[in-house]
């Protein structure tokens, strides 16, 4: 199999996290909170807070590799197609 060519959702989490602490810290480090800077990586950091949010119910799920999901879909359209081509249900189970 190779490696995957995305990251998953749970790398993507971690990486939202990481960013998100990371920023954090830099808003942290500023003493002048008026500044445009300042304002900026709050921003920032409400972006990432909502990317994480939107990230945290989906950390645990599992995806397909993208050949099994040719596959399924494959296997998903043959019923269609023997319908189409008004194949009998004995040919059909054949296909299938």
């Amino acid at each position: 199999m190779g490696r995957p060519k995305t990251k998953s959702k749970a790398q993507i989490y971690a990486d939202t996290l990481a960013k998100l602490e990371e920023e954090g810290a830099k808003y942290e480090a500023i003493a002048n909170k008026t500044t445009k800077t300042a304002i900026n990586k709050l921003e920032k950091l409400g972006q990432l807070t909502a990317q994480a949010n939107e990230l945290e119910p989906f950390k645990d799920a599992w995806e397909l590799p993208q050949p099994q999901k040719l596959t399924l879909r494959s296997w998903q359209k043959k019923p269609f197609t023997a319908i189409q081509k008004g194949l009998k249900i004995n040919t059909l189970k054949r296909v299938l």
